[in-house]
């Protein structure tokens, strides 16, 4: 099973990185480079990026999809949180990873909606950045929020089975009677 978590980790954690990473890239190298070119050659770079940009994208997001969702189960079932806010600091970075998703698929689209949405590419990288900053800060709160884990094999007492030991002495007692 550790093995497992761990890979569901690498798979959550490698997709991140290259995305954050990449929206970053694109703000503080790829835009101005491009807007330094003719404007035919910069249409053909900025189409090629998107296109490169898109292939990634999409897996990316599936993964850290897929992931986050095994993670969160496995976190769950494992462990119990004495502090009332992982939870909800679960739905704050569900809500930023969705909104950070929604910006960059469209930043990566082709529809004419998508087209129109790029006209103020500047300033969607930057939110989509500052988003992924504070969905990064929020995951940092959350891993060291204190945590218990589970009993996996509870005590007779708790669970309300009787002992070996304690049938003895019922049944030792009921005959000696």
């Amino acid at each position: 099973m550790e093995y497992l978590d761990l890979a569901m980790r690498w798979l959550h954690v490698v997709p991140a990185i290259a995305l954050v990473g990449g929206t970053i890239f694109m703000r503080v190298a790829v835009v101005p480079a491009c807007n330094q070119l003719d404007e035919s050659v910069r249409a053909s770079v900025q189409e090629s990026v998107r296109r490169g940009w898109s292939r990634l994208l999409m897996p990316s997001i599936g993964f850290l999809l897929i992931s986050g969702f095994v993670n969160t189960a496995n976190i769950s079932m494992n462990y119990q949180f004495p502090g009332n806010y992982y939870m909800p600091l679960l739905g704050v970075k569900l809500f930023l990873a969705i909104a950070i998703f929604y910006i960059a698929s469209l930043l990566a689209g082709r529809s004419e909606g998508a087209v129109k949405f790029r006209e103020r590419q500047v300033f969607w990288l930057n939110v989509n950045i500052l988003l992924a900053v504070l969905l990064v800060c929020i995951a940092g709160a959350m891993r060291l929020a204190d945590r218990e884990p589970k009993d996996k094999d509870p005590a007779p007492a708790k669970s309300g089975a009787v002992s070996l030991q304690a049938l003895e002495e019922a049944s030792s007692n009921h005959f000696d009677s």
